[in-house]
């Protein structure tokens, strides 16, 4: 994916995901957007939720979703107050990897630096992780 294309899909893929998580723990419809080459019309400006995205068990749970972000590999970072706190998938929405349980207190924000660090922020133990 290009920069430009990712970057506008982050930004169309965030706004969806705060306007959509306090029903994510209810009613587990996908987040993530997905490109729409039928139509221009939607208000994200041509992409439209996903309702199988991501594909996670009912033991990866979400909650409030402060932060999410999108590697190199085009890997998609959730950081969710729920346990685990981070957690990996690919492209199509598959599980990849989770982390942090017992370690971070209340999720703020992650991000991946350029160097494919991944920085977190936990306003409950008022810490910043790499």
């Amino acid at each position: 994916m290009h920069a430009p294309l990712k970057n506008s899909f982050l930004i169309v893929m965030l706004s969806w995901i705060v306007a959509l998580a306090p029903s994510a723990d209810r009613s587990g419809h996908g987040l993530l957007l997905a490109q729409d080459n039928e139509s221009s019309s939607h208000a994200s400006g041509g992409f439209k939720v996903d309702p199988n995205w991501p594909r996670r068990s009912d033991s990866i749970p979400w909650g409030q979703m402060p932060g999410v972000a999108v590697d190199a590999s085009d890997q998609v970072w959730v950081f969710t107050r729920a346990n685990p706190p981070v957690q990996v998938y690919d492209t199509d929405g598959n599980f990849i990897r989770a982390w942090g349980e017992g370690k971070i207190d209340k999720a703020h924000h992650i991000k991946i630096d350029s160097e494919g660090n991944v920085w977190v922020t936990d306003i409950g133990n008022h810490v910043v992780l790499q």
